[in-house]
């Protein structure tokens, strides 16, 4: 993985002991983060038909805890850094 979010579908907790993490931090789920995993299952059952993607979003509010939000360490900090320099950015503009 380099350098984005992944969702893991994990039903039975088993990845965090498989996961190295070093490099990453598992996260839950904010909002936005279901609106695109749900956009997500959706385009992957539009294109492959998957009985799993299907019974997700058929049971989406429940399965929803079976996800993980896997983010890298270096990349949650270039998100930040990138935040801030906007909110300076936008503080200038009103000066």
């Amino acid at each position: 993985m380099s350098g984005g979010v992944a969702y893991i579908y994990d039903p039975h907790g088993k990845f965090p002991a498989r996961c190295n993490m070093e490099m990453v931090g598992l996260e839950t789920l904010e909002d936005e983060d279901v609106s695109l995993l749900k956009r997500l299952l959706q385009n992957h059952f539009e294109y492959t038909k998957s009985d799993i993607a299907e019974n997700i979003l058929a049971n989406l509010d429940s399965e929803l805890t079976s996800f993980v939000k896997v983010m890298p360490k270096d990349y949650k900090l270039a998100l930040a850094k990138r935040k801030q320099t906007k909110v300076v950015e936008k503080k200038a503009e009103l000066v």
